[in-house]
């Protein structure tokens, strides 16, 4: 079992519109506001992307292709359920369950760089 990955900002730091943040670096402070990530929403995701690849390996919230391939192993095994299942609304709710799954490895697999870079 993995430790528990703890949350990048506590609860007191969501109650609030971030209007800036403090980073602290050991022997500095940083203080950080919003627009100084991204001049509009479309840059997030480069953002997010740059995040992940700065991310070491043995992170466990880094983004990988295993977690890509994963989520889609598991939606192909949730669609064959669905296709066994004699109860209607069981195999309804499978199917729709292995689309989100589809669509979170595509979201997470559009963070990563392309295969065999």
């Amino acid at each position: 079992m993995t430790d528990k990955i703890e949350p990048a900002l506590s609860a007191e730091d969501w109650k609030y519109p971030i209007a800036e943040i403090t980073v602290d670096h050991g022997s500095a402070r940083e203080t950080l506001k919003p627009a100084d990530f991204a001049r509009n929403v479309k840059e997030l995701p480069i953002l997010i992307a740059l995040a992940n690849a700065a991310l070491p390996s043995s992170d466990p919230r880094k983004f990988t292709r295993e977690w890509v391939s994963t989520l889609r192993t598991v939606a192909d095994a949730l669609e064959v359920l669905a296709k066994e299942s004699e109860a209607p609304a069981v195999g309804v709710e499978r199917f729709m369950a292995a689309s989100y799954l589809r669509e979170q490895a595509d979201a997470l697999e559009s963070y990563l760089p392309p295969e065999g870079t």
